[in-house]
């Protein structure tokens, strides 16, 4: 759930005072299909005379990489929070969001063309191109070219104003609330122990695995996805990379045939997905319900192998009236 919050851009005021409008490229500007400039702002820690450092501009498809040193205004949002209220209700105060002027520092600032209503430069494709841009010049100047997020803001060309987005915010009410009762205590002390006791390689997958599942749940999108399928496979498929392994283990959970199993659950179709991405390069949306499936398998696997009686995570799902698997996954 995000907020908009506007304020006015100022002229710039001094030498080291700059303002966003001065670095987007004249010729967005000039593009009347370009309304609106996403821009990232990040600091540089950099431990050696910052006074001589010299700025420094990129252009690369469609995305302007800007490195300098100064203090500039923006809209800060990390005090705004949404509080979750009783019966699904929720406040934001859009008050926490205010303009502020950032310390006299060596900054990048990442700026690309923006635009919700998009298919191409919404905000959840700007971050991810932002992710790609940034793991590119950690390749060559290592984390610290990153070492801060200052602020998210969006600047519009034709009205002269700024927005700011508050931090991301999932809804929880889209999770499932916690059921803390005592079979549950029980069985995490039984999975420890069962782990524990495993040879040392074997021991290392399932502990290795949980972390990636534990990653996968605090992500969105393509990298969600790729960490659901990591933490199956570490699980799963511990010898090669064939997927009948997974179907084995539902067919045993199920009792099912293999071609049931297959027909069921589709993970075939899954794997191609995972395959696409790694191999062809695909980047795609991924529905949050197909990750709320992959999910379940993963705990139905996860279960059985870890000696606890399975719950049918899976079987729960698809049974669900609403979940149309074939709808979530890409046609690739």
């Amino acid at each position: 759930m995000k907020k908009k919050h506007k304020w006015r851009v100022g002229k710039k005021e001094n030498q080291n005072k700059f303002t966003f409008v001065q670095y987007v490229p004249s010729d967005w500007v000039e593009k009347k299909i370009i309304r609106n400039i996403w821009i990232s702002g990040y600091r540089i820690f950099l431990n050696r005379n910052k006074l001589q450092f010299i700025e420094k501009i990129l252009d690369l498809d469609e995305i302007r990489l800007v490195f300098l040193f100064g203090k500039f205004s923006y809209l800060d949002t990390k005090d705004a929070k949404i509080d979750f209220l009783p019966e699904g209700k929720f406040r934001f105060d859009q008050t926490k969001i205010k303009r502020a002027i950032s310390n006299e520092d060596v900054y990048l600032l990442i700026i690309t063309p923006f635009d919700k209503n998009s298919a191409n430069w919404n905000e959840a494709v700007i971050k991810e191109k932002v992710d790609i841009y940034l793991g590119l010049l950690i390749l060559f100047f290592g984390r610290n070219i990153a070492h801060e997020l200052i602020f998210e803001n969006v600047y519009g060309i034709s009205d002269n104003q700024v927005s700011a987005s508050a931090a991301r915010c999932e809804n929880p009410l889209f999770f499932p609330s916690p059921d803390l009762n005592e079979e549950k205590f029980n069985n995490i002390f039984l999975v420890n122990k069962f782990i524990l006791q495993k040879p040392e390689d074997e021991k290392n997958r399932f502990l290795l695995s949980l972390r990636w599942f534990k990653n996968a749940n605090f992500d969105s999108g393509v990298d969600a996805f790729l960490k659901y399928w990591i933490a199956l496979e570490i699980i799963a498929m511990s010898n090669n990379t064939d997927i009948q392994s997974i179907n084995q283990i539902l067919g045993k959970i199920y009792n099912l045939p293999l071609v049931g199993i297959q027909k069921t659950f589709n993970m075939g179709r899954l794997y191609g997905l995972r395959s696409k991405i790694i191999h062809n390069g695909k980047i795609i949306p991924i529905h949050q319900n197909l990750l709320k499936y992959i999910e379940a398998i993963y705990k139905d696997v996860y279960y059985f192998l870890s000696g606890i009686q399975p719950k049918k995570f899976s079987e729960e799902i698809l049974n669900d009236n609403s979940f149309n698997l074939l709808e979530y996954m890409p046609n690739l």
